[in-house]
This record gives C-alpha cells, structure tokens and sequence, in this order.
C-alpha cells in the first residue's frame, strides 16, 4: 500500500500553515465558534485520564485592554534587565501606552489549573495546541501571550474575573479573526538519532 501524501493531509497542512497572528479586524468570534475550539481543546491528550484544564473566556476589546493595562506595569518589571531583542522591541512597545499586550483581540480564553496537579501544565499546552489548531482550520488566529499569565500575581484581577487564587494560567490564548497573517519562518532541520534494536 502507497504511502499517503503528506502535501494532502489536512492535519500536517494546518500544523504547517498555522501561524501566531497578532493583528485583527474589528469582527466579534460567536460564542458557538469559541465552544468549538475549546471542544478541539478537550480532545487533547491527559495525564492518567485527569483532564484538569479549566477556562475563562474574556470577551470584548475594552475589558481586553483594560486587563494588558493592568498588567503592563508587572510585565515591565519583569523584563527591565532582560537584553534578549524580542523582549527589547516589547519593552519599546509599552513605552505606547496605547499598546495593548493582547493585539486588540476580540477574545481570550485562559487555559488554566489547579495548582495541586503537578502534570497538568503539559495536559493545559497539549490542550492550548489543540486549540490553536482547530481555530486556524475555523478561519480564526491566535497566539498564545505568555504575559497574560500575569494576571495572576494580580488578586484584584483573579476577583474581577472569578478565577480561584489556587488556580495556574498556563496558556492565554487571544482569538479572532486575522488582518494580516505573518510569512512562515524557516525551520531548522531536527537533530534525530535513530536507536535500532541490536541483532542477537
């Protein structure tokens, strides 16, 4: 039997042609459509069958903006020694205090856990792929904002947005639908080692 066709595997072309989008038109996603990906989220992969995720979806522009406010002070502080450039050009774009941490996304979904579970940060990121992914076959973006994990050192915010304070944001997810989508970026060959059974 013939290998199948890589080039026409709707899973490997989303997974190679999925991108980090973070530049939106001003169009609203249907709560129906956010359901949809966050069911693709749930049919990730779990340790021992827990399924620990839990979500908040966050929807709107300007309760959006007014929690990267909130937080751009903390991200800031974090980064103030960093000299690595990306974390550099962001240093740059909060000094615009019009700039918002979340690219004027419509919506965002935290993927979060109880802290007791030790494994469920890899079952969260498992999830937030399987996110992504689905938004993207949906005709939406994404980008995980690792610095929306940030708005749990903030207690006002976590009771503004009735998320337990032994709760983990593993992965703030931003969705929407994109403006513009970035070229793909060059992959570096892998490094495989091949490890054969020795003959007896």
């Amino acid at each position: 039997m013939a290998e199948e066709n890589i080039e026409e595997n709707p899973v490997i072309e989303a997974i190679k042609s999925r991108r980090s989008v973070r530049d939106y038109i001003d169009k609203q996603v249907s709560e129906d459509t956010v359901n949809q990906v966050i069911d693709a989220g749930i049919h990730a992969p779990t340790a021992l069958g827990l399924q620990p995720w839990n979500f908040v979806v966050i929807s709107g522009k300007d309760i959006i903006k007014e929690i990267s406010d909130h937080i751009k002070p903390m991200v800031q502080e974090h980064l103030k020694d960093s000299t690595e450039q990306l974390a550099k050009d962001l240093k740059e774009k909060m000094k615009n205090k019009d700039f918002n941490l979340f690219y004027d996304a419509p919506i965002l979904v935290l993927v979060m856990h109880n802290r007791d579970d030790k494994l469920a940060d890899y079952d969260c990121a498992l999830c937030a792929e399987n996110m992504m992914l689905a938004a993207h076959s949906l005709g939406l973006g994404s980008c995980w904002i690792g610095a929306g994990a940030f708005i749990q050192q903030s207690p006002e915010l976590l009771d503004d947005l009735d998320i337990p304070h032994d709760f983990e944001i593993v992965a703030p997810i931003i969705l929407g639908y994109p403006r513009s989508t970035p070229s793909p970026i060059d992959r570096c060959e892998p490094m495989v080692s091949w490890i054969y059974k020795k003959k007896d």
